[in-house]
């Protein structure tokens, strides 16, 4: 009954912030694009620009809703003795596919259904492909810096498009543009964060380098939530088009779950991919604790640079140059001093390696393939068929 008033309350809550009805940006971006090729500018700057709104809206609201609902409909405990444990898995998993089916028809204003877009549709916005068509609709219009800002937001994601690069060119020998003009609407935070802490840690620059370098690893952190709760998505048959025999119950959610697995595994190559490069920067978050236990170390905070230390560990615990700066750390600090590594990297560590092993149970007995995005995944967590299958 509780749980049931608790649920109440976050649907009212969830109504109360309601924006009114998103139009789903598929269908607002294909009357946009008619638009321009209608050469209605004005029109066309306007649905595309909505369509983006639109698409950000709704991201917004997944990752908000499914946020909202783990915490309502939370997966505790587990399995005891022979108690009906399958019908109370069930019955939070019915729990949750009614809160997030309220939750977001109350923040789209329709069902969630209806903002479901084509994979081509998804790539296009993935890809910034509306800046493409925006940029030059605002020149039509003579508005030079929205069109400059339009033009670099789509170049940041796709620097090899030639006509874009010209377009850039030619922007820049305009008279009444100015160089502020040329911003990425689509820059991440961690990734202007890290650079930026890069730039100082390079230069010597410990201070303004660490407080870089923890702004990008705390956004960096975010973004990969964000990612994961977007990975909860409908089931994509990899297979489509193979007409194959429809799997049972138990068969279907597996598969599901484990999509939904690889997908969020993905995640920490798409935060560590920036935007128009084709690889991501291997080790995105280790790396970060590496450079803030070095940085931490120059500017004589040993107990912080010792907790990034040990962070670090979690990752690589057998790295002998840092194993030996953790004694040194003891030593400086005293044997009574707790140096632990921070709370957040061991649950990030602790999480992904339980997914891992899922992923890794399934591919071996269920069949698959997955691709590891990480370099530090323990060699005893892979099973040794699939290493020599890997060799």
């Amino acid at each position: 009954m509780a749980s049931l008033l608790c649920l109440c309350l976050l649907l009212a809550a969830a109504s109360a912030t309601s924006p009114g009805r998103l139009v789903p940006y598929d269908l607002l971006y294909a009357d946009g694009v008619r638009a321009y090729f209608a050469r209605d500018w004005g029109r066309a700057a306007e649905l595309l620009q909505r369509a983006l709104h639109s698409y950000a809206g709704l991201r917004a609201a997944r990752r908000a809703c499914r946020a909202a609902c783990r915490r309502e409909a939370a997966f505790l405990g587990g399995p005891r003795g022979a108690g009906p444990w399958e019908a109370a898995l069930f019955g939070r998993v019915l729990q949750r596919a009614d809160c997030l089916q309220h939750c977001l028809g109350r923040r789209l204003g329709a069902a969630p259904s209806a903002h479901r877009a084509s994979h081509a549709i998804r790539r296009d916005f993935e890809q910034r492909e509306p800046y493409n068509y925006l940029q030059v609709a605002f020149f039509q219009l003579k508005k030079l810096d929205q069109a400059v800002s339009a033009a670099h937001t789509f170049f940041v994601a796709n620097p090899q498009h030639l006509q874009m690069r010209e377009d850039i060119e030619k922007y820049r020998r305009m008279s009444g543009v100015k160089s502020d003009n040329f911003r990425d609407l689509e820059a991440t935070p961690h990734w202007e964060a890290y650079e930026a802490g890069v730039q100082h840690y390079n230069a010597d620059e410990y201070l303004q380098a660490v407080a870089r370098l923890e702004e990008s690893l705390t956004e960096a952190l975010s973004a990969l939530e964000e990612c994961r709760a977007l990975c909860e998505g409908p089931w994509e048959d990899e297979d489509e088009g193979e007409e194959e025999m429809q799997p049972g119950l138990y068969e279907a959610i597996a598969a599901h779950y484990i999509q939904v697995l690889k997908c969020r595994q993905q995640c920490v190559l798409e935060i560590a991919t920036k935007p128009g490069r084709i690889s991501a920067t291997e080790d995105f978050i280790p790396s970060h604790l590496d450079l803030l236990h070095f940085a931490y170390d120059q500017v004589g905070k040993q107990a912080l640079a010792a907790e990034c230390a040990a962070s670090y560990l979690l990752f690589y615990p057998t790295d002998e140059p840092m194993l030996e700066k953790m004694k040194q750390y003891r030593t400086e600090l005293g044997e009574d001093a707790a140096v632990t590594a921070r709370e957040s990297i061991q649950h990030y560590v602790q999480r992904s390696l339980m997914e891992k092993k899922l992923i890794y149970y399934a591919v071996e007995h269920l069949g698959g393939t997955f691709n590891d995005p990480d370099l530090w995944t323990p060699d005893e967590l892979i099973p040794e068929n699939l290493k020599e299958k890997q060799r």
